[in-house]
């Protein structure tokens, strides 16, 4: 099945994201609230009705939640870009995403310890990228 054309604009984004995010430990905000609001036209012109974007936003409020109740070691950007990727694919594969994302953090975390790296924060969006990536194949 070949990748349709919104797909690559989605690994795009999230590619320039990912390596902001290694670089600079933060997202490209002002590019992510672009990418949310062309999510929310490409939907609402392809038919999507209002529900599937307020569900695809989900994931993102519940890790903004989690970055509260962490108090910020889970970075509020990483949940902005989330919410924005939600947006764009719907609230299941946003929330699969989050959740194999988590996954794969959670390995590289594992192997960079083993490793004999000292603590230390490890961008998230990155993973994501790997998750979005992992779910087009299969």
């Amino acid at each position: 099945m070949p990748v349709e054309i919104h797909e690559v604009f989605i690994l795009c984004v999230t590619g320039l994201n990912a390596a902001y995010d290694l670089r600079k430990k933060q997202i490209l905000l002002w590019p992510t609230v672009v990418f949310a609001a062309a999510g929310v036209i490409f939907n609402l012109v392809r038919g999507e009705g209002a529900f599937f974007i307020i569900y695809g936003l989900i994931p993102g409020v519940l890790m903004a939640g989690l970055s509260f109740l962490s108090g910020s070691a889970v970075g509020l950007g990483d949940a902005i870009f989330i919410g924005a990727l939600g947006v764009w694919t719907g609230g299941k594969e946003a929330l699969l995403t989050l959740l194999i994302a988590f996954g794969i953090q959670a390995a590289v975390s594992v192997l960079y310890r083993i490793l004999g790296g000292r603590k230390k924060e490890l961008p998230f969006i990155p993973a994501v990228l790997a998750a979005h990536i992992l779910l087009l194949i299969l």
